[in-house]
């Protein structure tokens, strides 16, 4: 049996192929000329992760809304999510910016995070 801080994803990752997934870092926010205030985003870095989208069935059964696309993204590390006090990561994924919602993180037990992603709108 394994204990709490054994990393079950990274475990798993030894013996299924990882996404290739990067993760775009918040780190503030930067006032626009007309005065608004947009989220500012560090480098893309590279995240072992397993990216899943949801199917129809879970978009429903969670209540989400039918238009748009979403993924479970499960990391190794953290990804901040949706949060009061600014902006969530970006995840990049087969060319498209994914956001995430929401978040269950095992990452102070277990060192590994699940988002709740929705792909962003092409720009």
């Amino acid at each position: 049996m394994l204990n709490p801080g054994s990393n079950l994803l990274a475990i798993a990752l030894r013996y299924i192929n990882p996404s290739a997934v990067q993760i775009q870092p918040y780190v503030g926010r930067t006032l626009t000329p007309d005065r608004r205030y947009v989220p500012t985003y560090g480098p893309a870095v590279p995240a072992q992760a397993s990216f899943q989208p949801l199917d129809r069935k879970a978009v429903i059964d969670n209540g989400l809304e039918l238009e748009r696309d979403y993924a479970n993204v499960y990391v190794v590390g953290d990804v901040r999510s949706v949060e009061p006090d600014g902006a969530p990561d970006r995840v990049l994924y087969n060319g498209s910016f994914w956001t995430p919602v929401g978040k269950a993180g095992w990452t102070r037990e277990d060192g590994w995070a699940r988002a709740l992603c929705v792909r962003e709108p092409a720009a």
